[in-house]
């Protein structure tokens, strides 16, 4: 209960500080790792498989196509409408995104190697 309610604040903070222009604090919280916390914190309770550990490489793995959608929209800002390139830049994001997830086991077989 109480990540869904740091998360609406989160949100909220979001929203406020970007409507303000204080774009930094708005990118800042943005990327809180609350969930993440939780995520682990919930994994590490029950350590079977190592579930935590490969949590964790899992989400290293998926830095990859943040820093391209990052990428995107730095590079093509003032090249596209603003909110097109977001658009666009999101659906890359979730398609490397998926092909992340899809080949997930056999990365993760590659790496422990």
């Amino acid at each position: 209960m109480i990540n869904y309610i740091v998360g609406i604040l989160i949100y909220i903070g979001v929203m406020y500080f970007a409507q303000k222009g204080e774009y930094l604090i708005s990118s800042i919280l943005a990327t809180a790792p609350i969930f993440t916390i939780t995520n682990h914190y919930i994994l590490a309770s029950d350590n079977k498989d190592d579930k935590l550990g490969a949590s964790v490489i899992f989400a290293i793995a998926a830095i990859i196509p943040l820093i391209i959608y990052y990428v995107l929209i730095y590079y093509l800002r003032n090249k596209i409408n603003p909110k097109i390139i977001v658009i666009i830049s999101s659906i890359i994001w979730l398609l490397l995104t998926g092909v992340l997830i899809y080949n997930w086991e056999y990365i993760y077989k590659m790496i422990k190697k």
